[in-house]
């Protein structure tokens, strides 16, 4: 691991650390920090199975990124009953294999790290313990780590994307939930360089399913006095 991506993913462990050790403190105070199905945070670890595209807007011949299977933190803050912001974060690593592209077909040319966080605004609707919901945001894929092999040297450029996505989220009791979600991210394009060249775009498009647990409660609880 290089120097930049030891600091980076430090950076994020002292991020996720710190939120962990706040979360934490819930269970050292009074009761009434006790989960809550219509508190106004809802805190999700998922797994997620990342599918993306492989198309290439300039070139008929192509390129082949593989899935990928992550852990996934989804946190959302609930503006009324029915309307909530979602952030989630992630890390997901991927290869690319040559499909004609740059004449290597079938070898894997490159590998790379993503960072892709997604902000989404969300309409739930109250159905008891059934909570279905809908969602649109922004989705921004960082690639770093980039690891190039058969003589390349591919760069991958960061790009923006739509995120459209909806799940249904079963509430089991003291703030505790089951969850799927699926989310689609569009318009998502990122420019390949080999050697400082610009060779093609690829589409990447990715679809991100997931199914966890969640804990909702409110947020301003941690901060009560016992």
């Amino acid at each position: 691991m290089n120097q930049n991506k030891t600091r980076r993913v430090s950076r994020i462990a002292a991020v996720l650390i710190a939120f962990i050790a706040a979360f934490a403190m819930q269970g050292t105070v009074s009761s009434v920090q006790a989960g809550d199905n219509q508190g106004n945070t809802l805190i999700k670890v998922l797994g997620t199975f990342v599918v993306p595209s492989s198309d290439l807007k300039n070139n008929g011949s192509g390129i082949h990124v593989t899935n990928a299977e992550i852990p996934t933190l989804s946190i959302a803050y609930f503006l009324t009953n029915s309307l909530a912001l979602e952030t989630i974060c992630c890390f997901t690593a991927h290869s690319i294999d040559d499909h004609g592209l740059l004449g290597n077909t079938g070898a894997k040319i490159a590998d790379t790290w993503i960072f892709p966080p997604t902000l989404s605004l969300q309409y739930h609707h109250q159905m008891g313990a059934f909570k279905p919901y809908v969602g649109v945001g922004v989705s921004y894929f960082a690639f770093f780590g980039e690891t190039s092999y058969q003589g390349t040297h591919i760069d991958l450029k960061n790009d923006w994307g739509f995120a459209l996505g909806g799940g249904l989220d079963v509430a089991l009791g003291g703030g505790w939930q089951l969850s799927v979600d699926a989310k689609k991210i569009l318009d998502l394009d990122t420019k390949i360089y080999n050697n400082g060249t610009y060779v093609d775009t690829a589409e990447l498009d990715p679809w991100l399913i997931s199914v966890g647990v969640g804990y909702r409660f409110n947020i301003g609880d941690l901060f009560a006095r016992p």
